[in-house]
């Protein structure tokens, strides 16, 4: 592998992973995330 496109592939994985926790609503992280509702059927 070329050292560009080591380079090249390093930042865009470092860049998503800065912004994919932003695309997440904080209501999944909060007091009413989906984990701790308990749902009988």
């Amino acid at each position: 592998m070329k050292r560009r496109k080591f380079l090249q592939q390093t930042i865009t994985t470092a860049a998503g992973a800065i912004f994919m926790p932003t695309i997440v609503p904080s209501s999944v992280f909060g007091k009413s995330a989906p984990s701790n509702k308990i749902e009988i059927v």
